[in-house]
């Protein structure tokens, strides 16, 4: 027996010396292409979070190799951590001078900064690559839109689809061009386009919806809407979209209907549980709004809505009606100060910026939601629920 556990022992550590040996002495390389395939799936997964400590991982591992700064980058950027991003780029850009895209990507939270002396260097770098890119185009695009010249941004996005005529996106890009030149015709045509060349393209279908609103056709906005959701059920986001849709349009009951929908398919959608509770709290049922608060402290004891709600819980039942409707917009008016401050202390929160101008929204300030979300669109152009404020906001403001 003893001869039997002592050769258990030996292959034992014998197993485990191999084990230590052979990861001391696998190359750099090979531990930095671990590190990214498991950040790619996690961002396969949306698992945003995870898949940033992996990129982490592979760029300390690797700090020369320039596609794991770029990829770090496009996470922390989907995070909203702008400054993060930037970072990673300007390093990326650094280790890979010749890197269009990488360059594109910079340029474009140049512009959300309003950098534009930065971004128009970007834009002359890619040239001097290949001054005809589809990137070069669409950026020289961008930079023209944000200077207002419409005109020169219109010429842009035409030679883009020149040199590729079935690029859906591009057809997005120029509908927006002809709604702000107020051609609302020729916007719907080219929104239909983009959705005739890929049917799937959930921003164009977003975008004929914040059309057909401003317009007043509510109803065609929320066919639009519905097909989108329909075509792709799974996706939380698109049904956010629509949630914001009948929220605007004041349609309560299908608002309701669709979360509740939504918790039967997936139980722990804070999401869909924040939005069911405030509209709860606005119509002065505290009862059925409870056990919605108390699930999302439960499972996160220390969000931020969470508790903004049981404090408006706590004081809707220990006053009288009139007491709980000046206290509810009260703290209405202090988180829009809060969320104003915060944003102002550091303009790339855009999850922030996004929550206040649905707070202004809500709250009669179309104004001011309008603005808020065309700040949200400046760096996240495709975000559904910044298009539906801004769309909502435009009709309101006539």
């Amino acid at each position: 027996m003893k001869r039997i556990a002592l050769v258990i022992v030996t292959l034992v550590v014998v197993g485990l010396g191999a084990a230590f040996y052979f990861d001391v002495f696998t190359s750099r390389e090979v531990k930095r292409d671990r590190y990214l395939k498991k950040a790619r799936d996690y961002m396969a997964q949306a698992k945003v979070n995870e898949a940033v400590i992996e990129f982490t991982n592979a760029a300390k591992m690797d700090p020369a190799f320039a596609e794991a700064h770029y990829e770090l980058g496009l996470a922390l950027l989907r995070r909203g951590d702008l400054r993060g991003a930037h970072r990673e780029l300007v390093r990326t850009t650094d280790l890979k001078p010749e890197w269009v895209q990488a360059r594109f990507q910079l340029a474009k939270l140049y512009l959300a900064g309003k950098d534009f002396a930065n971004a128009k260097l970007q834009l002359q770098r890619i040239r001097e690559k290949d001054a005809t890119s589809l990137e070069s185009r669409y950026l020289a695009a961008s930079i023209a839109i944000a200077e207002k010249d419409l005109d020169a941004a219109q010429k842009e996005l035409e030679r883009a689809l020149d040199k590729d005529p079935n690029r859906a996106e591009t057809y997005v890009d120029l509908g927006g061009i002809y709604i702000g030149k107020r051609d609302f015709k020729t916007g719907e045509a080219s929104f239909k386009k983009a959705l005739e060349k890929d049917p799937k393209l959930h921003r164009a279908r977003v975008a004929l919806a914040q059309l057909y609103l401003a317009m007043g056709a509510q109803s065609k906005a929320e066919e639009e809407l519905l097909v989108a959701t329909k075509a792709d059920p799974e996706n939380e986001s698109l049904l956010h979209v629509l949630g914001n849709f009948y929220s605007a349009t004041r349609k309560t009951n299908e608002f309701e209907k669709l979360y509740i929908d939504l918790l039967k398919k997936k139980p722990d959608s804070l999401v869909a549980k924040k939005r069911l509770t405030e509209l709860y709290l606005l119509k002065g049922d505290f009862k059925r709004a409870r056990p919605y608060v108390e699930d999302i402290l439960k499972s996160q004891p220390h969000d931020t809505d969470g508790r903004f709600f049981r404090g408006r819980l706590y004081i809707a039942e220990n006053a009288n009606p009139k007491g709980v409707a000046q206290a509810l917009n009260n703290q209405t008016s202090d988180a829009k100060k809060n969320l104003a401050r915060a944003v102002e202390l550091n303009p790339n929160l855009v999850g922030a910026r996004l929550r206040l101008a649905q707070l202004y929204f809500t709250t009669g300030d179309s104004k001011l939601a309008l603005e808020e979300s065309e700040k949200v669109l400046q760096v996240q152009k495709g975000n559904e629920t910044a298009l539906l404020v801004n769309g909502a906001a435009r009709l309101r403001n006539g």
